[in-house]
């Protein structure tokens, strides 16, 4: 749950999201903080073009 924690943090809310880091507790760190990152830079880039 504390991962869980920095994602809501770092303004992450989206349930999809949330529950694969619930469905697959044992996943590298590693790999989760390069689908934070990707998920953080798609949403500044959408961020960008919207205005």
């Amino acid at each position: 749950m504390l991962f869980e924690e920095k994602l809501k943090e770092l303004g992450i809310k989206e349930k999809e999201l949330l529950e694969l880091f619930r469905e697959i507790p044992r996943m590298p760190k590693e790999d989760k903080e390069a689908i934070v990152k990707a998920y953080l830079e798609i949403k500044r880039r959408k961020q960008k073009w919207s205005g």
